[in-house]
């Protein structure tokens, strides 16, 4: 539900930091312990991109004038969650400045509100959703064709922890505001910039590029490791590596690939997993490596642990302990949870203390087995605070001047002259993919890296608008309830498949 390769606003959260457990020692003893309720509310949707209904849903696409216009039968009953909470500002800003709304037909009145200064909906529908007129345009610059996995499962899995959701519908100004309305706004506030703590680095390979990529490099040397490699690479990441690699670029990369593959232990799996859960704070993991990333919030876990004698490791001997932990995960496929994520391994303790000091995967979970893990350590409440954080990226965002430099007079036409004019169009798009084609790789990131600002900006603005309606109109809605028991009957192993990422769609 990640992507890997360019959005720099989905890895700024994941920064690649802390190896290892979170500040805590692991003690360990032979027997089972289940947790579960650790989050704020039970995953909604993932949001994907090629979808998009939490924006797309009102409009259609006009050929003849190239954008978006809104439908003729737009209703306040099929509105998405975006374009609501532009109409439902817009109907606030109207009922507090004393000034009653002028427009003559919903259509009129939805049109004005996307256009406001702070529209949510019309920078997601341009910047974050990927329609069939748009997909030419993201092929060049993205070097892929695989969007359909694209979305904000990141977003969701974070929001999951701090953010509390009404249980029933809220009525304001008129606008209807289901439970899984807020949670696709607060999974929308969660996407962009926020501080974390990180274990593990991202692997993009798959467990079958890993086997073959460890028996490769076994044998650098090798008359067919560079056309093995060539292979590998194409089926790796979809596309062909550049043509001037030799051996030892593509020995370096899979080096690096497959050490992220193996590193996380199960010791640091275990600790995290026990650590955060016991005292009631969810956690979130990739629940297994390769190029599609699949963010799932840990809501609960059961761990069966048993002695199974001793071992010696690096010259000393230690008691072994085998685990097989089971954790409950969001379920994204149907907004309900899925007991899975069975893993099992063994951890090595020390015999005079208890303590944990290493330990391996064992039976299918050496190749399927987490690939890193996260938690965000403010929630956006805590981050609102902070205003100076903000308007530094405003002002960044404003003065572009490596853009400016390079457009020159076209600069205002190409929509970077400020947030709002940016916001306009997306001739950003065709800059980034002739800067690609010129190889300017160091305007290129920059060009990157405002685009990530102005998402982030406009992430927060979605939070900004959601919490104060939410505050306001419902502030003492009851949280949905948090289940901690995986459903059963016919169907909840495929659903726990489908989500997991065979065949479906995410980021």
């Amino acid at each position: 539900m990640v992507k890997r390769k360019r959005y720099a606003w989905l890895v700024v959260l994941l920064s690649l930091s802390l190896p290892v457990a979170w500040g805590q020692d692991l003690t360990i003893k032979e027997g089972n312990a289940k947790r579960g309720n650790a989050l704020a509310h039970a995953p909604g949707s993932w949001l994907s991109m090629t979808g998009a209904s939490y924006v797309s849903g009102a409009f259609t696409w006009n050929a003849d004038k190239k954008k978006y216009d809104i439908r003729d039968d737009v209703s306040l009953d099929n509105l998405p969650s975006a374009v609501k909470l532009d109409l439902a500002m817009a109907r606030e800003r109207a009922k507090t400045s004393g000034h009653p709304r002028t427009w003559g037909s919903l259509k009129e009145e939805i049109e004005a509100s996307i256009n406001a200064p702070d529209s949510r909906s019309k920078f997601l529908l341009n910047n974050q959703y990927i329609s069939s007129e748009r997909r030419d345009i993201y092929k060049n610059v993205h070097d892929t064709e695989e969007f359909g996995w694209w979305g904000h499962c990141n977003g969701e899995a974070g929001a999951s922890i701090y953010e509390k959701v009404p249980k029933e519908d809220v009525n304001i100004h008129g606008i209807k505001f289901s439970p899984n309305d807020w949670k696709e706004l607060y999974t929308l506030s969660y996407s962009g910039d926020f501080p974390t703590e990180f274990a593990g680095s991202r692997s993009n390979i798959s467990s079958g590029v890993y086997d073959r990529a460890k028996e490769l490099l076994k044998k650098p040397d090798d008359a067919n490791f560079l056309p093995e490699m060539k292979k590998l690479y194409k089926e790796a990441f979809y596309v062909d590596a550049p043509p001037s690699w030799e051996a030892k670029h593509y020995k370096s990369l899979f080096d690096k690939q497959v050490k992220a593959f193996e590193d996380m232990p199960p010791a640091e799996f275990h600790r995290m997993l026990t650590s955060n859960i016991d005292k009631g704070t969810g956690l979130v993991f990739d629940r297994s490596p390769g190029n599609v990333v699949w963010n799932y919030p840990a809501s609960g876990y059961e761990s069966d642990l048993k002695k199974d004698g001793t071992k010696v490791v690096d010259g000393k001997t230690v008691d072994v302990y085998h685990a097989t932990t089971k954790v409950t995960w969001g379920d994204y496929s149907d907004y309900s949870w899925s007991g899975g994520g069975g893993y099992s391994y063994d951890l090595y303790a020390d015999p005079a203390t208890g303590k944990v000091v290493g330990g391996e995967w064992t039976g299918d979970s050496v190749r399927d087995h987490p690939d890193f893990a996260w938690k965000p350590t403010k929630s956006l409440k805590d981050l609102e605070k902070d205003k100076t954080r903000q308007a530094e990226k405003r002002k960044m965002l404003k003065n572009s001047g490596a853009i400016r430099k390079y457009l020159g007079d076209d600069f205002k036409r190409r929509g970077w002259n400020d947030l709002a004019a940016r916001l306009d169009d997306q001739d950003y798009m065709y800059v980034m993919s002739e800067l690609k084609t010129k190889k300017e790789d160091q305007l290129l990131q920059y060009v990157n890296y405002l685009e990530n600002l102005g998402n982030d900006l406009t992430y927060r603005n979605v939070y900004t608008g959601a919490r104060m309606l939410h505050d306001k109109y419902a502030p003492d809605a009851p949280a949905a309830p948090i289940p901690t028991a995986a459903p059963t009957g016919p169907g909840a192993a495929e659903r726990l498949n489908e989500a997991a990422g065979s065949g479906t769609p995410g980021r």
